[in-house]
């Protein structure tokens, strides 16, 4: 896995190079999907062994299930929009989050769902740039770099970087100036995300005990199982065991997001399967998920997938 590249990667899961694109700037490759499997532009500057960068927008005529290695780094992405899980561990991907992953450890394997656009804009680093070259320039700074990445998973309050991977997405350059550019904002994204969980670490007041950690998984398998339910943090709370005041601190710290938008996410994630794969109407899948204002329902997925329920249902 260590030694695979991202042009044997493409061609595994079926992109093509297409040529005459300047979407994301000259430099870099360009990707596309063969007609009939999707549509779209996959980009990717990685000028050496240290660094790549990556811009998705795109999307398949059917659901993908992928089994595959990828290549071995270390991620951060933001993810505008996607509909999908990830398999092992479980893990569904939200769009408006940045996620963090690995390459090298495992194969990835994950569903991605028909239609909806993967809109995304991310930055891997190689082992040759944490292990060598940060070691050299800042030695012993970022000795725990590779569990920053691997623990850090998602977050959806994390507006510096999603101002960063945006600026990239947005940055049309060339040249020397444009390597220049990517370069200083490799260094950045790096810096953000360990600034971001030092501080993360600086708030916890508490380590978290192993009964605790297993409180919130049950908690949030609740959730799962009654998301369509009036929800209260009484009854939550008696569920975890543990007062109300550490329930809302660690739920937020293992899951990225506070109990209320974990709750939405569940809801908007069933409601994009009733749309897809059921008659009803948006009031009928409204109330199937919890809410009896569709107007809330319909505010929300909007938020969280970048579309109205009646345009999802199009695509």
């Amino acid at each position: 896995m260590a030694g695979k590249t991202y042009d044997s990667f493409l061609d595994e899961v079926k992109f093509v190079p297409v040529e005459n694109e300047e979407r994301f700037g000259k430099l870099g490759k360009y990707f596309t999907l063969p007609p009939g499997l999707g549509k779209g532009i996959y980009w990717i500057y990685e000028p050496n062994e240290l660094f790549n960068i990556k811009i998705h927008d795109f999307y398949y005529n059917e659901d993908q299930v992928f089994d595959t290695d990828l290549p071995e780094g270390l991620s951060v992405t933001y993810y505008e929009s996607i509909s999908g899980e990830e398999l092992s561990p479980y893990k569904p991907f939200y769009p408006n989050t940045i996620r963090t992953g690995s390459g090298g450890e495992k194969a990835f394997r994950a569903i991605i769902h028909k239609n909806i656009p993967i809109r995304s804009t991310g930055i891997e680093i190689r082992p040759e740039y944490y292990n060598n070259y940060l070691e050299t320039n800042y030695p012993g700074e970022f000795s725990n770099l590779e569990n920053i990445f691997r623990s850090f998973i998602a977050t959806s309050n994390f507006p510096e970087m999603v101002s960063l991977l945006n600026q990239i997405k947005n940055y049309k350059g060339d040249g020397s100036s444009a390597r220049l550019y990517y370069e200083a904002k490799v260094v950045e994204a790096v810096s953000l995300l360990v600034k971001y969980q030092r501080e993360l670490s600086h708030r916890k007041k508490e380590k978290i005990s192993a009964t605790a950690q297993e409180s919130i998984k049950i908690v949030s398998m609740y959730i799962h199982d009654h998301y369509a339910d009036n929800l209260n943090q009484r009854t939550l709370t008696r569920i975890a065991g543990i007062s109300a005041t550490k329930l809302k601190d660690m739920f937020k710290e293992i899951n990225g997001c506070t109990i209320t938008e974990y709750i939405q996410k569940c809801r908007i994630s069933q409601a994009q399967h009733l749309l897809q794969y059921t008659d009803l109407t948006v009031g009928q899948i409204a109330r199937a998920v919890g809410y009896n204002n569709a107007s809330r329902f319909t505010e929300l997925f909007k938020r969280y997938t970048g579309l109205l329920p009646k345009d999802y249902r199009k695509l």
